[in-house]
């Protein structure tokens, strides 16, 4: 409903508020201040109502503790909740009834009109017994019924019986607020009182029992009938069913909510003192539950590959039923699942709704799926490298389709949990050299090694590319990568995370996997705005770690030579483009926004730019360029452009020779900040 022709009242222990956009509703709020003062569920800012372009909606700060619920369903703190027509929000034993209305709707045509004032232009009313309004009414889906002031049905058409499974002779003369859910009637009740009282009808949204017992959501809209022969004030009503949009939208939600508890789990999991501190076996039990749990499947296990018995072997799993662990109870033989470790080499990830019919899983069939009852199964392959480690399992014992939230949450546990081997593996090394600066050299380098398998295969033809990265002593989050979206649409992007060591490496990881497997849902990723806007909404601040990132994301369209860009917090991209390499003029490509993580519900604007015949693309970290002097003063971002207008060379490529550039600048051979630099060529 247009916000600009509606407005919202809230109904409240007794009391009608007229809210406006940015009122708050709670002990200090700005409406009914003195409603909720003395009540202990309210917090002080306890409902914030807002007004965009589209809709009213309804905003739960992320401080409130206590649960709210909106037509019966918790509300999560922190999204906006659209307002439309009518809704029930209760706060602990409070109920408020919001209610949208449309103005437009105000007009003095629901009033009686007398017949010397009607237009002599206005088609005639067909009676109700007329052949044509007859025929009109008994073929439409909508629920039409005509009730008396007292709620009692006079007539109703088919659908009816088509719609809730009720006879016209178990209707006929009925309350009509019988059906009606307990907890709806009130609202219905008020609402066929008023509209009796004065002369208007409104629009409701309740649930109507079926005859079956389930419910069905309808969404209905009074008209008063003013003197109907031999009756008096009656009520005509339309309604319409609306339960599989409701059934969509709490789908939604619950999507919403599991999406929120996954990211929960995998900030939780990623800052975890055992994960860092690569204590492995608990690593495995704490992963193990957290699949098992957060993605409702009974059993989940880590397998690894034990090369010296030549077998994999569980080194964990967990049953959800039984609350229990079990280590080293079930292997396989190497040798007898040849197809199954072929294909963990060619996929993601093997997701089989079916597993007894999945062609990678005939192997595991009478060994152990049919002993262990599983139906359905979900594996991720454990790659270090080409090497493979083992296999993440989550599986269950009736049919379960794996969603691609299941699929990005259980990809995104598996890289965590290869972090904590290669912690475990460093920490061993560490031991054997027991000096801790050699130690932390290489966990940085093991760290950096791992960032690096995850980056692209440099181009060559049409478009070439190159990259460098060099990380500092500290690791820290830089990240970089393009692939073809399709057969036209390149995609470049590079990231930032803020901070040092490994809490970033991890969250640079996870972010980058986000754009490499374009794994948001409902985003088309050739649109850089709406992709940055969606990764901020997927990547909240963690405020115990503040692990917010900058990014640039660009998508090149090779049929028009166009360059569509946008930046979260990111220098800008240096693109030097023109007829030829000699003519070619510098373009900085800025667009605004705020860093992923930083604010919530951020916007980000998409910009373009046409590369002609020839052009020189470079995109960077800020550790490429933030240096100082011997003398200590800042290298500056405009001296650094000018590098690359005239980009110094040497055997080892351009890139390396402006990295060592910047080392004689500061006149040390370590860089203070991860250095991330990307080149692409367009001919």
């Amino acid at each position: 409903m247009d916000p600009l022709t509606s407005r919202l009242e809230v109904q409240a222990l007794g009391k009608t508020l007229q809210c406006e956009d940015g009122d708050v509703i709670g002990r200090k709020g700005s409406v009914g201040q003195d409603l909720f003062a003395d009540l202990p569920e309210f917090a002080d800012r306890h409902l914030i109502i807002g007004q965009d372009a589209r809709s009213w909606f309804l905003l739960i700060p992320k401080s409130v503790k206590e649960p709210v619920l909106l037509d019966g369903e918790p509300a999560e703190p922190g999204l906006r909740l659209p307002l439309e027509n009518s809704h029930l929000v209760r706060v602990g034993k409070t109920t408020l009834h919001f209610k949208v209305i449309d103005e437009t709707a105000r007009t003095e045509a629901m009033m009686p009109v007398k017949a010397e004032e009607e237009p002599p232009t206005q088609p005639a009313i067909l009676p109700l017994d007329g052949k044509f309004f007859e025929m009109l009414v008994e073929n439409v889906h909508d629920l039409i019924a005509i009730l008396n002031a007292h709620g009692r049905r006079l007539w109703h058409n088919a659908a009816y019986a088509a719609v809730l499974g009720y006879t016209p002779e178990e209707l006929k003369g009925s309350d009509f607020t019988v059906e009606i859910h307990p907890d709806d009637r009130p609202l219905v009740q008020t609402a066929l009182q008023e509209a009796i009282r004065t002369g208007r009808g409104r629009r409701l949204e309740y649930r109507m029992r079926h005859r079956e017992g389930r419910w069905i959501f309808l969404e209905s809209k009074g008209v008063v009938l003013p003197n109907w022969p031999g009756v008096g004030t009656c009520l005509l009503t339309i309604a319409r069913d609306v339960t599989a949009r409701k059934r969509a939208e709490y789908d939604m939600r619950k999507r919403q909510r599991r999406r929120r508890e996954q990211s929960e789990v995998l900030g939780k999991f990623a800052t975890d003192r055992e994960l860092r501190a690569g204590n492995l076996p608990v690593c495995l039990a704490m992963l193990t539950e957290a699949l098992a749990e957060t993605l409702h499947c009974e059993r989940a296990a880590v397998w690894l590959v034990n090369k010296e018995a030549g077998r994999l072997m569980c080194a964990d799993s967990f049953i959800h039923g039984e609350n229990a662990h079990a280590t080293g109870e079930d292997s396989l033989a190497l040798a007898e699942i040849p197809h199954y470790l072929q294909s963990l080499r060619a996929i993601r990830s093997l997701i089989a709704p079916q597993a007894l019919d999945h062609p990678a899983l005939r192997e595991w069939s009478a060994a152990y799926l049919q002993p262990n009852q599983i139906v359905a199964k979900l594996d991720v392959p454990l790659f270090r490298g080409e090497e493979l480690l083992g296999v993440l399992c989550c599986e269950s014992t009736h049919q379960h389709e794996w969603t691609v939230d299941e699929e990005n949450f259980a990809t995104s546990l598996a890289d965590l949990f290869l972090l904590a081997h290669e912690t475990q593996e460093r920490q061993r090394t560490g031991e054997a050299l027991r000096e801790g600066q050699k130690k932390l050299t290489a966990e940085t380098a093991e760290a950096a090694r791992y960032v690096l398998s995850l980056f692209p295969a440099k181009l060559t033809g049409a478009i070439s590319t190159d990259w460098l990265f060099i990380p500092s002593a500290q690791l820290g989050g830089d990240a970089l990568g393009y692939h073809w979206l399709d057969d036209t649409h390149l995609a470049v992007y590079l990231l930032d995370v803020v901070g040092e060591g490994i809490g970033a490496a991890l969250h640079s990881v996870t972010a980058l996997n986000v754009f490499r497997n374009q794994s948001l849902p409902n985003v088309d990723f050739r649109e850089p705005a709406a992709v940055l806007a969606a990764v901020n909404a997927s990547f909240e601040k963690d405020e115990r770690n503040e692990m917010y990132f900058t990014a640039w994301y660009g998508v090149f369209h090779r049929p028009t030579r166009t360059l569509r860009y946008s930046t979260a917090g990111h220098p800008p991209a240096i693109l030097f483009t023109g007829d030829s390499p000699t003519a070619a003029t510098k373009v900085e490509l800025r667009a605004p926004g705020l860093m992923i993580g930083a604010v919530a519900e951020s916007h980000y604007a998409t910009k373009q730019v046409t590369i002609g015949a020839f052009g020189r693309l470079y995109v960077f970290s800020d550790g490429a360029y933030e240096v100082c002097r011997r003398d200590g003063s800042a290298f500056r971002f405009e001296e650094f452009i000018g590098v690359l207008t005239n980009p110094p060379t040497s055997a080892a490529g351009e890139l390396n020779a402006i990295v060592d550039h910047m080392r004689e600048v500061q006149g040390a051979e370590l860089l203070p900040d991860d250095c991330a630099l990307l080149k692409l060529v367009f001919h």
